[in-house]
């Protein structure tokens, strides 16, 4: 079962954060919000996961004061804390076009500069024709 976390800040704000941690059901004690203490468990796992968990709370605290309240719901804040999780699951590629896309493609592949020329060539004889023509759509909105 997945750790679930529950932040209420007044009567107005409850927000939900469904986490990647997992505990068995039977072990874990709601109250203390860790394994309990009578279950049998390697130290070094109910360490782990009791930090996995302090940490994730100390996060989401984090996470909410810095957050803007306006209009802050428990999908929206599930971002913020994804945002934060995995930063590189959310990329900004506002700046790149699709030439700098086209560049790093070609950076990325396997194969050699001879192939890579080639299929750059190749590219810039069929691309060219239509580049006057998107230029000048483009002026025309």
């Amino acid at each position: 079962m997945k750790v679930r976390f529950r932040l209420t800040d007044g009567r107005q704000v409850q927000l939900f954060h469904k986490s990647e941690i997992e505990v068995e059901p039977e072990l874990w004690d709601e109250k203390k919000e860790c394994y309990k203490a009578k279950c049998v468990i390697e130290a070094d796992k109910r360490a782990s996961l009791n930090k996995a968990v302090a940490d994730r709370k100390n996060d989401i605290l984090k996470l909410y004061n810095e957050a803007d309240k306006n209009g802050l719901d428990s999908s929206k804040f599930e971002e913020v804390i994804d945002r934060s999780i995995n930063p590189g699951k959310y990329k900004d590629t506002k700046g790149e076009g699709f030439f700098e896309s086209f560049d790093m493609f070609l950076a990325k592949r396997k194969m050699s500069d001879e192939r890579k020329v080639t299929i750059a060539l190749d590219w810039y004889r069929h691309i060219t024709p239509l580049v006057p023509r998107v230029t000048h759509l483009w002026y025309r909105l």
